[in-house]
């Protein structure tokens, strides 16, 4: 996991709470509007790799 963290862009792996909290958002209303999205939650991998 360590090795995981370190190649990461933030430097460390995320965590269940930020997961949760999109996972929330995303069955609130207050997403609403959002259709058909890919969210990628990877700490900023998917715009480097």
């Amino acid at each position: 996991m360590a090795r995981l963290a370190g190649v990461n862009p933030l430097g460390r792996l995320g965590s269940e709470s930020e997961v949760a909290a999109l996972a929330a958002h995303l069955l609130s209303g207050e997403s609403g509007w959002t259709t058909g999205a890919v969210i990628p939650i990877d700490g900023g991998a998917d715009a480097v790799y």
